[in-house]
């Protein structure tokens, strides 16, 4: 599964204090980290969209480890606007998304 169709099917129109946060994801290897995109958090578009497809980077954190596919983005425990291909990229070096 590609993180945009994770991202769609993990819209809700319930939100925290406004901002809608989506479980971590948690791939097969083990790894796990938190990927999120709405209007509160740093993505591209800066929006609460229901479609995955239609961002272009999102916010990634609380990695369960550091990984070298996403470090240049790293920001602390954040990784900002980090592109939808480097997302899919590093789901799939960690055998992809447990459903």
């Amino acid at each position: 599964m590609k993180i945009a169709e994770w991202i769609s099917n993990t819209y809700q129109r319930t939100t925290v204090y406004g901002t809608l946060i989506r479980p971590k994801v948690m791939c097969a290897d083990g790894f796990k980290i938190s990927v999120q995109a709405s209007r509160m958090h740093y993505c591209t578009p800066r929006a609460t969209l229901a479609e995955g497809a239609d961002y272009k980077a999102l916010e990634l954190g609380f990695a369960s480890h550091k990984d070298e596919l996403i470090e240049d983005y790293c920001e602390g425990l954040i990784y900002p606007y980090v592109p939808v291909e480097f997302v899919d990229k590093l789901i799939e070096k960690h055998g992809g998304i447990m459903v």
